[in-house]
């Protein structure tokens, strides 16, 4: 019974994703997996050293490709904020407010909602920095400061249906298709 908490648990934090946002949805194979070893090892088939060895290797991994998915992911990210300014709104959805002075929304053909696009420098110099808690979009641009107190820092970030998609599709369904692997060779 430990050992099914192990491997769960492994699997579960060494996830970046599933430690922020709690999309975590446990593939039948990885249950698939923890029975499979469990059975060896209850046989006397598979040691306790083998069996966390099989642990610790099946958590590494998964890390690992989580790390590079993550990394492959950025670009999507950046360009579902860039979307989301586009279309005038917040990470959260609602509207970017104060709304653009009337010269401005002559300059730009009538635009009311700030889109933030000017030149495109601001935008050009969009990053992404993940670490273990977060996902921080931000923007190296000298106007960056001004822009966040006008029209405050939500105006960075993906919002949540947008970045479950992401993620679902350029992290877990990596996940699934390595845990998938691992159930077939351990049948």
């Amino acid at each position: 019974m430990h050992a099914d908490i192990v491997l769960i648990t492994a699997a579960i934090l060494t996830n970046p994703c599933i430690n922020l946002y709690g999309f975590f949805s446990c593939p039948n194979h990885l249950f698939r997996i923890v029975l499979n070893y469990n059975y060896l090892y209850d046989m006397g088939m598979l040691g306790a050293d083998s069996w966390l060895k099989s642990v610790r290797t099946i958590a590494g991994q998964i890390e690992r490709n989580n790390q590079i998915n993550l990394e492959r992911a950025k670009p999507r990210m950046l360009e579902a904020n860039k979307k989301q300014l586009d279309d005038g709104q917040y990470h959260t959805g609602s509207p970017i407010k104060p709304d653009y002075m009337p010269s401005t929304q002559k300059r730009k053909g009538g635009r009311v909602t700030p889109d933030l696009l000017d030149k495109g420098d601001f935008r050009d110099d969009f990053f992404v920095d993940i670490n273990e808690t977060s996902i921080l979009i931000n923007s190296t641009d000298p106007k960056t400061e001004k822009l966040t107190e006008k029209y405050t820092d939500k105006i960075f970030g993906v919002n949540v249906k947008t970045l479950r998609v992401i993620l679902n599709e350029d992290v877990y369904k990596k996940d699934y298709e390595y845990i998938t692997r691992i159930a077939q060779q351990s049948l």
